[in-house]
């Protein structure tokens, strides 16, 4: 039968940029706050990444990744199925990197040395959009932190 639902709202107004286009690939900036692939069981369909890029005439792209909901960040989509597999294939063969820039709360004692190595089994809280160490249940993972782009500055925090 026919439902209907009402579409989720996300809390910026800007489509994704589009940082590069070929006849095979479109790489966006994805906004915080957006899903990567269309999530119809909390209401995020045309406000998903492959939604908001049908508004700017994009209507088959794929996503060859996954960037967590709350995060913001470069997003590689194929234009067919084919492009998007070639792309995942080599982020599942190590031939790419990803680099993450955080702000983080510094220790009263200060920044540790770098590079600092974290490696704890995570979990992922949806209804929070949290993730957290869980060593009974949690997928295995590895951080490591290279550098310190800025000092610390008045709110106890540093990229």
């Amino acid at each position: 039968g026919n439902f209907h639902f009402h579409e989720q709202s996300i809390l910026f107004h800007d489509l994704p940029e589009i940082l590069y286009e070929d006849s095979n690939y479109l790489i966006v900036n994805k906004p915080a706050g957006v899903d990567v692939l269309e999530n119809p069981a909390v209401g995020r369909v045309h406000n998903s990444l492959p939604g908001l890029l049908h508004q700017k005439g994009f209507t088959d792209l794929k996503p060859a990744h996954r960037l967590d909901c709350p995060v913001s960040g470069i997003v590689c989509c194929g234009k067919t199925s084919k492009d998007t597999k070639r792309l995942s294939r080599r982020m599942e063969l190590g031939q790419t990197n990803k680099t993450y820039i955080a702000r983080v709360l510094v220790p009263e004692k200060g920044l540790p040395s770098l590079p600092l190595i974290i490696e704890h089994p995570l979990s992922f809280d949806k209804t929070k959009s949290l993730a957290f160490v869980d060593t009974n249940h949690g997928k295995a993972s590895k951080t490591t932190i290279v550098e310190c782009c800025e000092n610390v500055v008045n709110d106890g925090t540093a990229v």
